[in-house]
């Protein structure tokens, strides 16, 4: 599954700048749930003051931390579920990209009220 992640299209470029838009308050942190390799992590870590990037794939952490920014000082990677994993919240947005397909359950719903 990790190296097949390389055949996903990316993002656009404008995607961060919508995100960066609705980061708002003081506190600048965000929390990206089912970050997989990190793509929404790694790229939009410049942006905010810290970066939580949640995947329940040890794997996918890894290779994450090997790509561009993947080992930047600002994203700190959690190997987990959203609902079991040491969040520190608040964070200002919560991100879910292409992982929120048919996983978001009642025990997720709780674990987003944490944040």
């Amino acid at each position: 599954m990790v190296e097949a992640y390389r055949y996903r299209p990316p993002y656009p470029a404008e995607v961060f700048d919508i995100l960066a838009g609705l980061v708002h308050g003081k506190s600048r942190r965000v929390l990206d749930v089912g970050c997989g390799t990190g793509y929404i992590a790694r790229n939009f870590v410049e942006r905010v003051e810290r970066l939580d990037a949640v995947d329940f794939s040890q794997h996918m952490i890894e290779k994450g931390k090997s790509l561009p920014n993947g080992d930047n000082p600002r994203l700190r990677w959690l190997h987990g579920r959203v609902e079991n994993v040491a969040l520190d919240p608040p964070y200002a947005l919560v991100t879910a990209g292409e992982s929120c397909t048919g996983w978001i359950g009642t025990s997720c719903c709780r674990a987003f009220t944490r944040c």
